[in-house]
């Protein structure tokens, strides 16, 4: 925290004086809303979202980013309440860069993100009211109990179903905002309930190391004995394991060449441990499987922090398996 405040505290002057020579002219775009996405899609966002606001713009974050006269007036009464935050107001100062960024460029009437983890999202939802705005919140992957996710408040946010709404209000956050819908990217409008099911098990892989891959190949192993059919889907953001060393007697799906809609449609049971895809494969009625070996203790711990497939019918791997208990104990 030192060490973040220090840098804080030197960089903010550098930062304020280049966003604010930062000067950006209004497109010739017609917009009604802009979304800050990096590689979420806009089937995420609500349809009931989509027909309200039916241009909507995507934006990467931080692609663009300016300060106005009157920004650095409401960034200066921020840093008079939190004097000392230094960390914090250097967030706020490059958060409300962005939002006035899009606000210079587009003049939308709402703006659409996903970064209600970041402790700026309130002071965000603020500057967007301040400008007649609307900051809309959507929900895009599971959430459980985590203290990152406290107080947090948008002009609205849109949750996938009421667990995940009791769930952040838990933590405190405002209850007014809160709408529940699920969206298209959770749906999965190109599921396949008649499909052939070519595989009986594929595992959603997520959150890996060595030692896991290690522990996950050895269900593969057993299942295969037991004459099951195995496919693997590694997550698409890790890239750096040889899955066919860890899994060879199984098919190696990659999300750029099967859809998870493809994947779903043509396996009987979905395993993972804590992926996003338990929740959709419950919602397009797949059953699910929790990995409870891979990762010793994470079980016990996602049941601690309210991980909402597990308040859904599903099956544990050491269920199927009983000998991986026994294997564990003698090991």
């Amino acid at each position: 925290r030192l060490l973040l405040n220090t840098g804080a505290a030197v960089t903010y002057l550098p930062y304020l004086l280049k966003l604010r020579r930062t000067r950006l002219a209004r497109t010739d775009t017609a917009c009604d809303a802009v979304f800050f996405t990096d590689r979420i899609s806009i089937e995420t966002i609500p349809d009931s979202v989509r027909a309200e606001f039916p241009r909507i713009e995507c934006v990467r974050m931080a692609q663009y980013m300016s300060l106005t006269a009157e920004d650095c007036r409401f960034l200066r009464e921020l840093r008079r309440k939190t004097p000392f935050r230094f960390y914090f107001n250097l967030k706020n100062m490059l958060k409300i860069a962005m939002v006035s960024g899009v606000l210079q460029m587009y003049a939308p009437k709402a703006v659409i993100a996903y970064w209600e983890a970041s402790p700026t999202t309130s002071v965000a939802t603020m500057y967007c009211q301040a400008h007649g705005v609307e900051h809309i919140g959507i929900m895009h992957g599971d959430r459980d109990f985590s203290l990152q996710l406290t107080f947090f408040r948008y002009s609205r946010y849109y949750v996938w179903d009421t667990d995940y709404r009791d769930l952040l209000l838990s933590l405190r956050c405002e209850p007014t905002q809160f709408h529940v819908e699920l969206p298209e990217a959770v749906r999965l409008p190109g599921y396949d309930a008649g499909c052939e099911k070519q595989y009986d098990y594929t595992f959603y892989l997520n959150g890996e190391s060595e030692a896991s891959l290690r522990r996950a190949s050895r269900v593969c192993k057993l299942l295969n004995e037991q004459g099951a059919r195995i496919a693997v889907r590694p997550h698409p953001s890790e890239t750096g394991f040889s899955y066919e060393t860890f899994f060879p007697s199984a098919d190696i799906h990659w999300g750029s060449e099967m859809s998870l809609d493809q994947s779903l449609s043509i396996t009987r049971y979905a395993i993972g441990k804590y992926s996003t895809v338990l929740y959709q494969a419950m919602v397009v009625g797949v059953p699910v499987v929790i990995d409870d070996y891979s990762i010793p203790g994470m079980y016990e711990n996602l049941q601690e922090n309210y991980f909402v497939p597990l308040k859904r019918p599903h099956r544990r791997v050491t269920e199927l398996l009983p000998q991986l208990k026994e294997e564990d104990k003698t090991a």
